[in-house]
Order: C-alpha cells, then structure tokens, then sequence
C-alpha cells in the first residue's frame, strides 16, 4: 500500500488514464524529490495498442529510440507508463511503475497491476521481468528453449509468483540460478516501501560520481549500494 500521503496524490479506483504530463504533474509531488518510474515489465504483441486501450497514445522522444508511444495512468493507487513502438506486427513494449521494494527485491505484486491494465500481457510470446540485482545463488523463471532467464530472484516465492502469473506454464518452469556479476545501484529517498530513484551504475566510480552529483542537485541524500539494496 501507498503511504497515506501518497494515496492523496494518487488515488484512484482501478485504472484511470491521463495525459503523460498530468502523470509528471502528479509524480512530481510525491516526497522531497518526486518519484521516477522504473521498467520492470517487457514484451511483445501482436495487437495494436491503440486497439487494445481504445485510446490514442501521447507521443515522445526517447534518446536511441526516437519517436514512441506513450500511454499513462494510475493502476489501483499505482502510477504506470507503457512505453511501446511498433516493430513488424509486433508491439516492443516497456510497462514502468515505481520502485516498490520488499526487503532488497522488487514487489513482484506489481503484477497484479499489469494484469489490471490488461489481461493479454499474461500470454505473451515473449516477456521479462525486471527485478532488482541481488547476492549469490537465486531462482530464475526459464523458458523452454531460451538461454536467458524471464526473471530472477534472490527468494524461490518471487519466481513462483512469476510463473503463476504467465498463462502458459508449460513452457516455463523455476530453477536454481547461479549469482549474477556484481552490480552497483545508486539510489534516492525513500517514501514508504518505494525508492524514489533508482540507478544501475557500470562501476563503484561511476555510482559514486552519480550519487556526488544528484546529492548536490537535489539537496538530499542519495546512497550507493553493492550487489544489492541495503538497508
């Protein structure tokens, strides 16, 4: 749940679209430095989403991408971005929520929210899920055939909740993963169970030169963690 004073901000009953600037609006509000959004769910499909949301995007520019798509709301107190653009028949996509944390991991209830903004990104031809990096072995979900995992976590119940999730369980199964390269996150206050910024570094000098400028910008305290959240 949204901490109360964000739930002022936010609130809505189940899915309420808005132009990308009245998002922004809303966002901007929330704690002492706003709140960005995250990519945590991709895929592709078949279905044009102007079809599929009955209702026409707000387009934008994204640096190495050009021109997208953009379709904004508020999914059950959740605020959300699908970023897609149309390649061949098929619809690359991108769905953006805050970083909503469970001890060092990712809230895999989010994707609750996904199914609510609609049910066909269930069944997919393809998907990932994007959680946080963590320390040491972990379970990924895995589909039949493909060297790279849907999802992976540090806890069995997360990948489980994925699997479930997906409407075609046949073609998935959980397994043991093997720890991942040590990565370097940079991240800004906290409002509830969200971070109100999170930055993947290449490197400790990186996330280190990252966390200086932000800090001097924002007039608040941005941290640096190694392997995964702390704290």
């Amino acid at each position: 749940m949204w901490p109360p004073f964000v739930v002022s901000v936010l609130s809505v009953e189940m899915t309420e679209w808005m132009p990308l600037q009245d998002l922004e609006a809303r966002l901007a509000q929330v704690g002492p430095i706003g709140l960005h959004l995250r990519g945590m769910f991709h895929g592709r499909l078949g279905i044009p989403f102007v079809t599929l949301f009955g209702r026409q995007p707000d387009i934008t520019e994204v640096e190495g991408l050009g021109d997208v798509q953009v379709w904004a709301g508020v999914v059950d107190d959740v605020p959300f971005l699908v970023t897609g653009q149309m390649r061949g028949e098929l619809t690359g996509f991108e769905i953006s929520f805050p970083t909503r944390v469970v001890d060092h991991r990712i809230d895999i209830s989010l994707l609750d929210c996904v199914a609510a903004i609609a049910p066909e990104f269930r069944g997919l031809r393809y998907t990932h899920v994007e959680g946080l990096p963590f320390v040491g072995d972990g379970y990924a979900v895995i589909r039949d055939g493909q060297p790279d995992p849907v999802f992976r976590s540090s806890e069995r119940a997360d990948a489980e909740a994925v699997l479930r999730f997906l409407v075609d369980k046949r073609r998935y199964s959980v397994e043991k993963c093997r720890p991942a390269p040590v990565q370097w996150m940079v991240t800004g206050p906290r409002v509830g169970s969200t971070i109100s910024v999170l930055q993947l570094a290449e490197n400790r000098e990186e996330a280190i030169a990252m966390q200086l400028r932000w800090s001097a910008e924002n007039g608040v305290d941005f941290a640096v963690h190694e392997g995964q959240l702390q704290g």
